[in-house]
């Protein structure tokens, strides 16, 4: 028998060391030791299992793309199915809480990672734009789903003092699974396209196998107490405005970078090479989780958010591609410098069996975020030309740091002022008390 810890008290579990696949542990080890090898199992496990299904994300999201250029001509068809992918998510979220508390984090993973499986199949049929539209509605509820229960699993897990570097390794890994999936796509280059979502079919199936052992507590981040997401914005508005602000950014420059790079005289090849720079720009979301997990978070959430408010004003007066490629790569940088400190700070602020509900409220309102990001960004492209990708983006940072510095950096008591970092420091260590 092996003794595991929780955050709650330690719990015994029936299990075989060479079942759960890790090295057996003598009764003279400390408990300390067992923590970091149970630790290590799980994070390996849950990481497998988002380098996998991001893989399959990867290559669906390329027959996505290539089935709406040659089957869908009408652009209110392709506003509609992008919307429906991004909207059934949000309009799920408010089941998520209660399907975990009710089956678990576990089952809930693995059900909806076959539903994105059997959406991958679907897809690959001869083209119906209702069955079409069925099927990317099912693909956003599992893609929702399980993003929002690996993530909370994954905080879950982590210690205390180190997890902004672990959700910044998993943003990571999400975007290498995401960058694979293309080149897996023209690696292969089949003619059938039948072999090629079975491909992303089986990656999905596959990311289930890593969780099969989670030792993992369900009950630790089942909801006791059902929140609405109003509420969660209205006790923590700005960090929940980090998430929509980040969110609103991506978006903007996933959707209209390329086309960006082609208006202002950049040739085809150059124009997508600007989306591998700032999906290469992951990389700095190490250093800035490291930060996070030493600094004060919300100094580095606003600081963040000046340096990515100064590069999106720097790539408004350029054209030179080299110099755009590195703005980018700081630009993802410090945008994962907003995201992820507010990702730990609004899962410290609330109790733990209140994680599901809390993540998947942030998940909620980043989507929105995604969604305001895309028409307004369309619609500035369409007025100014193609510089309103960074004047969008310079608007929506700037209402950021507008509302957060307002309130933190000096604040009125008595007649006497108090700079922010004291604040915050003092509300950090009550919550942590």
């Amino acid at each position: 028998m092996i003794i595991f810890k929780t955050s709650q008290q330690p719990i015994a579990r029936n299990y075989d060391s060479a079942q759960l696949g890790i090295p057996n542990i003598t009764p003279n080890q400390s408990l300390e030791n067992i923590d970091k090898v149970n630790f290590l199992y799980n994070f390996i496990a849950v990481f497998s299992s988002i380098f996998l299904s991001s893989i399959g994300y990867g290559i669906l999201m390329v027959l996505i793309s290539l089935q709406v250029e040659h089957h869908i001509k009408n652009e209110i068809l392709i506003s509609i199915s992008t919307a429906t992918q991004i909207g059934s998510g949000v309009f799920f979220s408010r089941f998520l809480p209660d399907i975990v508390a009710k089956y678990g984090a576990l089952k809930t993973i693995r059900f909806y990672s076959i539903i994105s499986a059997l959406s991958a199949i679907i897809l690959c049929f001869y083209f119906n734009y209702f069955w079409w539209l069925i099927a990317i509605l099912a693909f956003g509820i599992s893609l929702f789903t399980c993003g929002v229960v690996r993530q909370t699993i994954m905080i879950d897990i982590a210690p205390v003092k180190s997890r902004a570097i672990i959700i910044s390794c998993g943003t990571m890994v999400v975007s290498i699974g995401n960058s694979l999936g293309p080149l897996i796509y023209n690696i292969v280059n089949f003619n059938n396209q039948l072999i090629i979502h079975l491909i992303a079919c089986g990656f999905y199936l596959v990311s289930i196998i890593p969780i099969l052992r989670l030792n993992f507590n369900s009950n630790n981040i089942c909801e006791e107490k059902k929140i609405g997401i109003f509420r969660y914005i209205k006790n923590s508005p700005k960090i929940m405005l980090a998430g929509f602000c980040t969110s609103y950014a991506l978006s903007s420059t996933n959707a209209f970078l390329i086309i960006y790079g082609i208006k202002v005289g950049l040739s085809t090849r150059d124009s997508a090479m600007l989306l591998s720079t700032l999906l290469f720009g992951t990389i700095l979301s190490i250093p800035i989780g490291y930060l996070a997990d030493i600094i004060n978070r919300r100094l580095l959430m606003i600081f963040s958010a000046f340096m990515a408010l100064i590069c999106s004003f720097y790539l408004l007066y350029q054209n030179n591609v080299n110099e755009i490629h590195f703005a980018l790569f700081l630009l993802f940088g410090f945008l994962a410098g907003v995201k992820l400190p507010a990702i730990v700070l609004i899962n410290e602020k609330y109790k733990q069996t209140q994680r599901i509900s809390v993540n998947t409220a942030f998940t909620r309102f980043s989507l929105t975020g995604n969604i305001f990001g895309l028409f307004s960004t369309g619609l500035l492209m369409k007025s100014i030309g193609p510089q309103g990708l960074w004047v969008s983006i310079c608007l929506i940072l700037t209402i950021f740091l507008v509302i957060c510095l307002s309130n933190y950096f000096i604040k009125v008591k008595k007649g006497q002022f108090e700079w922010s970092s004291r604040i915050i420091k003092k509300e950090e260590s009550i919550q942590q008390e």
